[in-house]
């Protein structure tokens, strides 16, 4: 009850109230439901969970919906309390404009491990069929270190996630992997099926099997260590030529510290790669060897005071890998390649196995950073590669082509906990920019914010045909005790139009919590049609010891 009135927000008035202390509930015969003192809803019969009780079997609130898509409706819920392991949820949702749809989910706990089954189901009555997905995923723990991942899904269609506001991938990964962690190496095999849900229906290889093995042993010898890496991979496709490799790769590292404070790493590595491709029930074998050399020589100056520390890391990187007169032109596990933070002294700015970086390089950067100047602390990162001969193994986009590549610019400035700022960007010759990827977020007591700026010039190869540049924006503010709001955008500047947006109010106090979301797609593919909805979720509290903890049921 609020001081500035005696009416509750909600209050529950019964003939007969009976406690059952052996089945933790409360009993109200002939009661009504009141909302600011007005009576909405009567019922002969009303069973709640008893103060205290956090899981519950009954009916949820529901959720009441507003779409273009799919009408006016309302998503009622049922809650199961199986065990204490385990739960399920089953919901129906009727709109004016779609059958019914009925989805469901069911969550299990094992001592070792965890799963999770959920789908839905539209049927199709003219048609004497239905729609729907299914989707099933969890993890096994054995106790001799394995680990077991399953996270499998099948849809009927391209549009049905995107419609009903399941997901909105535009591709579905199917895995099953089996992986093992010890102190000096780590074991993976892999079962993978992708399905595309994008436009150009494209059908993406299944990789049958993974399979992939990589150790470290320490060599007392000049304080060396011996690495081993050992996959195999073999892609399914029925529109491209199957294919299996088999890479097998062998490295040695050693790092010396001199008494002068330089820092030299040196290492040399030798991949080695079987291919066997079938084309037209012929299967062709290629091989390819790489020897991999590189010297490392990184130079930190520090200085302190009693307000700040400076740092300052020069770095060089010198690699060579021979090039071979007859590259294969295989590139199925290296199609995307960025130049960061990350990359920048990498042997091999491929992704995968299938192609290796080649040549005579000097990767070059400088690191300087500020620690600890009041407030503020920030840092910079200047980088290049530089090459003895054009490269041609990757495209203009890429800033990773012809002798010098682009300049490589970061920076960071972190305000106390408030405030961050990030940013990468990629220069040309010219010092035109070429890629960014900015971000800034600011938080404090009341307020969230977070915005990203991305900016990519066109580059066919990566599948990317147009200059992309996007603005992601999202907020949250807290407007008082009680009411929080949050807005979200994500909009396509190159275009000057927006992509998706949501605007959504939270009130919640002791005794009810309501959302309120307005979301609006206007983008119109296959697979994510153009849509605005109004979703509005309300729960009643009060039932439960802790203030701001919701019952698990109301029925």
């Amino acid at each position: 009850i609020c001081k500035s009135s005696p009416i509750p927000i909600w209050q529950i008035k019964a003939e007969k109230i009976i406690h059952s202390q052996e089945k933790k509930s409360l009993i109200f015969r002939n009661a009504w439901l009141e909302v600011l003192g007005l009576p909405i809803l009567y019922t002969p019969i009303l069973k709640t969970p008893q103060p205290g009780v956090n899981r519950a079997s009954g009916l949820l609130p529901p959720k009441i919906i507003t779409s273009d898509l799919l009408g006016f409706g309302i998503k009622q819920p049922y809650y199961f309390n199986i065990d204490k392991s385990s739960d399920a949820t089953i919901s129906i949702l009727r709109t004016s404009k779609t059958n019914f749809l009925i989805d469901g989910e069911y969550r299990k706990y094992f001592t070792d491990g965890d799963t999770n089954i959920s789908t839905a189901i539209v049927p199709n009555n003219s048609k004497n069929n239905f729609e729907g997905f299914f989707k099933s995923r969890g993890n096994l723990f054995f106790k001799n270190g394995y680990k077991m991942k399953f996270d499998i899904t099948s849809v009927t269609n391209s549009g049905f996630l995107g419609k009903y506001d399941y997901s909105n991938v535009d591709r579905i990964k199917n895995e099953i992997s089996l992986s093992k962690f010890t102190s000096n190496s780590f074991s993976e095999a892999n079962l993978i099926y992708f399905t595309s849900l994008r436009d150009n229906s494209i059908y993406e290889p299944a990789v049958l099997p993974k399979i992939y093995q990589r150790s470290i042993i320490k060599l007392n010898l000049f304080d060396t260590f011996f690495g081993r890496e050992l996959s195999l991979s073999s892609l399914t496709n029925q529109n491209i030529n199957d294919s299996t490799r088999i890479s097998a790769s062998f490295d040695t590292t050693n790092t010396i510290i001199h008494p002068y404070g330089f820092k030299l790493k040196s290492l040399s590595k030798l991949v080695n790669n079987i291919y066997f491709l079938n084309k037209n029930n012929k299967v062709n074998t290629l091989y390819r060897i790489d020897p991999i050399t590189s010297i490392q020589i990184e130079y930190p100056l520090i200085k302190k005071n009693n307000i700040s520390t400076e740092l300052i890391k020069p770095k060089i990187q010198i690699i060579y890998n021979p090039a071979h007169k007859n590259i294969m032109n295989i590139q199925d596990d290296s199609q995307q390649i960025q130049i960061d933070n990350s990359s920048l002294f990498s042997l091999n700015r491929f992704t995968g196995y299938d192609k290796q970086e080649t040549g005579l390089r000097l990767n070059a950067g400088i690191e300087y950073e500020m620690i600890d100047l009041g407030p503020f602390s920030y840092s910079v990162v200047l980088g290049q590669i530089f090459r003895q001969k054009n490269s041609y193994q990757f495209s203009t986009a890429s800033g990773l082509s012809g002798k010098r590549s682009d300049i490589l610019v970061s920076g960071d400035i972190k305000y106390k906990e408030n405030i961050k700022l990030n940013s990468q960007q990629l220069y040309g010759e010219n010092l035109n920019l070429k890629k960014s990827h900015s971000s800034i977020e600011f938080i404090n007591k009341y307020t969230l914010f977070s915005a990203g700026l991305t900016n990519y010039i066109a580059d066919p190869i990566e599948g990317r045909y147009q200059d992309l540049r996007e603005l992601i924006f999202n907020a949250e503010n807290r407007i008082s005790d009680h009411l929080t709001s949050n807005i979200d955008l994500r909009r396509n500047l190159k275009q000057n139009k927006n992509i998706n947006a949501s605007l959504g109010f939270q009130y919640e106090n002791e005794c009810i919590k309501v959302d309120l979301s307005f979301i609006r797609r206007f983008t119109e593919s296959s697979t994510l049609p153009e849509d605005t909805r109004i979703e509005l979720n309300f729960d009643f509290l009060g039932f439960n010891k802790n203030k701001n903890k919701v019952f698990k049921s109301f029925c």
